[in-house]
């Protein structure tokens, strides 16, 4: 349950990053002052490495997940020795 909750809320995350590094694209096609222009491209970058580093941590909260259901199942296997 734990492992779900978890990987709800990264992957919550990772949708905002990519819902902001699309505003901050848009934003790139309209008509910006000098100053604006390195605030928004560098947004861009941020937003996208969020948006990076939280595939990263649902991709290794489902291998632990993953992990954790075999060490489970493996657990109920008794020796008959």
């Amino acid at each position: 349950m734990k492992y779900m909750v978890g990987l709800l809320a990264v992957g919550l995350f990772g949708v905002f990053a990519l819902v902001s590094a699309g505003y901050c694209l848009w934003l790139t096609t309209t008509s910006l002052s000098y100053r604006q222009v390195d605030v928004v491209e560098n947004e861009l970058c941020l937003w996208l490495g969020v948006f990076l580093i939280a595939l990263a941590g649902s991709l290794v909260i489902i291998v632990r997940w993953r992990r954790s259901r075999r060490a489970e199942s493996s657990s109920k296997i008794t020796s008959t020795v």
